[in-house]
């Protein structure tokens, strides 16, 4: 499910951008197929499943055990964009997009279905989809082999750039509505947790990622917005 979920999210989001006229799908004139496979393998399967482990399984789920479910999902989305400021052609913007639309939607996701699969498969194909499939980059890591190339036109901030889809505001919009949804649906099923430290740990750690101990997710959408 999750898998499928990631490949629709990310062709719903090119698909946007190309309606608005900042993609164009073209066919290169070859094909390197062992370049395509290794993409998919380091890209795909190799960041999923150890960025997930990394950001969900390990540090939102220690998180959440006494900071509560929206500080933890807030802090590792911080910290997954931050992350990403690394890779060669990340900026600033992209690191906040990619707190906002990616380290919020696989959090508020991990917390709703307690599923690391989930999120493995999800991010995943949106990485094979986005970068060996359509020939986007990949989160700032530069072109690389693919089935198809993407032609760019019009403004970084419409197709992302050298960063890639994620750095569109399109993105961030499309994914952003996404959360709100699954953190509404998480509250319904009640599948918060509430921050169990209290005392000056607990608070530190609210203020650090704009909630307060009493936040719910009507509350969470303005704050999202303070990422740094």
């Amino acid at each position: 499910m999750g898998a499928l979920w990631g490949a629709a999210g990310l062709l719903a989001a090119y698909g946007l951008i190309m309606v608005l006229g900042s993609y164009r799908l073209l066919t290169p004139a070859g094909v390197d197929v062992p370049g395509i496979l290794e993409l998919m393998l380091v890209a795909g399967l190799g960041a999923a499943v150890t960025e997930e482990l990394a950001f969900r399984e390990m540090g939102l789920r220690l998180l959440e055990e006494f900071a509560g479910t929206w500080t933890a999902v807030v802090v590792s989305g911080r910290v997954f964009g931050m992350f990403h400021l690394t890779n060669p052609d990340a900026t600033l913007w992209a690191g906040i997009a990619t707190a906002i639309e990616a380290g919020l939607l696989e959090g508020v996701s991990y917390a709703l279905t307690r599923s690391l699969w989930v999120v493995i498969g999800y991010h995943m194909l949106w990485n094979i989809v986005q970068g060996p499939v359509l020939g986007v980059p990949i989160s700032g890591t530069g072109k690389a082999s693919s089935k198809w190339h993407t032609g760019l036109t019009g403004p970084e901030w419409l197709t992302g750039g050298s960063f890639g889809l994620e750095a569109s505001v399109v993105t961030v919009i499309l994914l952003l509505a996404a959360t709100v949804v699954l953190a509404l649906m998480l509250r319904r099923r009640g599948g918060v947790a509430a921050p169990r430290a209290g005392g000056v740990a607990g608070e530190l750690l609210a203020a650090s990622a704009g909630l307060r101990s009493t936040d719910d997710p009507g509350d969470m959408v303005p704050d999202i917005g303070q990422v740094h």
